[in-house]
């Protein structure tokens, strides 16, 4: 497992040795890879905006936690760039990051977390793993955009 972080000031993560960490640079490739995850730690700068927008068009499946989704939220064009991936894209928002990306509140997501979690699949063209605790009168269950319901 590769970590690139655009911060190359950890050489090695103390904790845990055994990830390989590179620095991401405007002229760095890509380690071979077949699935990314983007977001915790990523920042929200000009460099974590490029970056998203090519990680974006990769043909692999992508995971979007943290930053890359706060990124998302602010950039209408970045989220077409998403609805048009062929790539499955698994969306984990909390509350407060699927409110953005709905253009809501809080706490309409908090009042039916199943609905907005079916907007965001839907909006998204995305799997979307809501963070939190599951409404009790209501089964946890998948929910995932038209292209997977067969």
């Amino acid at each position: 497992m590769f970590v690139c972080t655009l911060d190359d000031r950890l050489a090695v993560d103390p904790v845990a040795p055994e990830l390989m960490l590179r620095p991401l640079r405007a002229d760095t490739a890509l380690p071979e890879h077949s699935v990314l995850a983007v977001g915790p730690g990523f920042g929200q700068q000009d460099d974590a905006r490029c970056w998203l927008d090519a990680l974006l068009a990769q043909p692999c499946p992508l995971v979007l936690d943290a930053d890359a989704l706060n990124l998302l939220a602010q950039d209408e064009a970045r989220q077409q760039q998403l609805r048009d991936r062929c790539a499955p894209t698994i969306l984990t928002p909390h509350p407060a990051e699927a409110a953005r990306l709905l253009g809501t509140d809080t706490a309409t997501i908090q009042r039916d977390r199943v609905e907005a979690a079916r907007q965001l699949a839907q909006r998204y063209h995305a799997i979307v793993v809501l963070k939190g605790a599951e409404q009790p009168d209501r089964p946890p269950r998948w929910l995932l955009p038209p292209q997977y319901h067969r």
